[in-house]
């Protein structure tokens, strides 16, 4: 079904929606976009047909509902007042909840350019606010899906995206460019894309209550290079054995508690003038980067905070913490992790560190445990203009060498 532009779609009362099982097309053009909107909405609709009545209000329509194997375009156009509350019955992702969605994808298609989502219903209820989004994606059993954005605008509510990937053998392939994000109240972020990577790029964040990208607990299918200009939030990433995960210069990345976990290659390299920062979401902790028989590279990066994992008990780990592992470390500031115990600990592992700051801002005077810069079980370790402060050791040598 191709959408002409100028036609205007109201729905007959408030759980009307589409559904969309072959190919949709809302064929807007600038200066005469497809609108779907209320029938109340009388900027638009000049006679209400529906059984709606009273005021205008968001929720005043359901959805569009891209079913396996569907698939919906949109260009130039409007989704103005729709949302209202639909049931899901029980099954893996819900067991059987009332949810808000405005274009839900279900492993199909959607392909949105130049399009406008304004004065929507998104429940915040907070039993269900973990499922409601403006656009939502899933892979149901045997079906991927794809929802590509770009040059939208998305105004107000919980949340604007959400990828909910469920880590089953499916894939969700997203891009979300050179769009609008303002006005969400989701801690978190406007966007929340959960065992998915999203193309991501020109998007634009303004008076929202986060404006962090929220990728859940993430591990790295394919090699995968973060850039600046996305704010990046965790809760956990692993990077298995033979992959690569590259951070480029000026990359602010947050951890909403958790830990990085690398058994293959972390290559973090920023400039003098675009540090990599590595710290906790505000008012969080974080857990460590563990290195387990990986050959990494940190250059430029400030790591603040963490230590606080349960991966490691505290005498055996640091917010570096390297086994069987090769480290060179350069221009790097590891400030505050929490205390006691050590900021690096290596074991049987090689680490070259140099020009770098291992600082505690302020003395410890609790008790008799130990803060130490580094703590070295085995290997080798190489020191190049190096300093330590505000700790009771700098340096812990259980057994290995130290040369420098």
């Amino acid at each position: 079904v191709q959408v002409d532009p100028d036609v205007i779609f109201y729905g007959i009362d408030k759980t009307s929606y589409f559904k969309v099982a072959g190919n949709l097309l809302f064929n807007g053009v600038a200066g005469s976009p497809v609108i779907l909107t209320s029938a109340l909405d009388t900027n638009f609709v000049q006679s209400n047909l529906s059984t709606l009545s009273g005021s205008l209000a968001p929720g005043d329509w359901s959805r569009i509902e891209v079913r396996p194997g569907g698939r919906l375009t949109a260009s130039y156009t409007k989704f103005l007042y729709g949302g209202n509350k639909f049931f899901i019955a029980g099954g893996f992702v819900f067991g059987g909840k009332n949810v808000s969605q405005i274009v839900r994808n279900s492993g199909g298609i959607i392909n949105l350019n130049n399009t406008e989502f304004t004065n929507n219903y998104l429940d915040v209820d907070p039993a269900t606010q973990f499922y409601n989004a403006i656009v939502w994606t899933e892979t149901p059993a045997g079906f991927s899906a794809t929802t590509s954005i770009d040059s939208s605008l998305f105004n107000g509510g919980w949340l604007a995206i959400d990828n909910y990937g469920q880590n089953d053998g499916q894939r969700i392939y997203s891009s979300i460019t050179n769009n609008t994000f303002q006005n969400f109240i989701n801690t978190t972020g406007p966007i929340v894309s959960s065992y998915s990577f999203p193309i991501l790029s020109n998007n634009i964040f303004s008076n929202n209550v986060s404006d962090y990208v929220d990728f859940n607990s993430w591990t790295l299918a394919i090699d995968t290079t973060l850039n600046a200009g996305v704010n990046y939030l965790f809760s956990n990433i692993t990077v298995p054995a033979g992959m690569i995960l590259t951070i480029n210069p000026g990359v602010n990345l947050s951890m909403n508690s958790g830990d990085i976990q690398v058994n293959g290659r972390l290559q973090a390299s920023g400039t003098a003038e675009a540090p990599i920062t590595i710290q906790a979401k505000a008012g969080k902790n974080w857990g460590i980067i563990l290195f387990g028989n990986s050959n990494s590279i940190l250059e430029q990066v400030n790591i603040i905070g963490g230590n606080s994992s349960g991966l490691r008990p505290v005498t055996a780990r640091g917010v570096i913490t390297a086994e069987d592992s090769r480290l060179f470390l350069d221009y790097v500031n590891i400030t505050d992790s929490e205390r006691p115990e050590s900021m690096v600990y290596i074991k049987n592992s090689i680490l070259d560190i140099e020009n770098s700051n291992l600082v505690w801002s302020a003395p410890w005077n609790l008790g008799s445990w130990l803060t130490r810069g580094i703590t070295m079980t085995g290997g080798s370790l190489y020191l190049n203009n190096t300093n330590f402060k505000q700790m009771r050791y700098g340096i812990m040598v259980n057994s290995g060498q130290i040369t420098g």
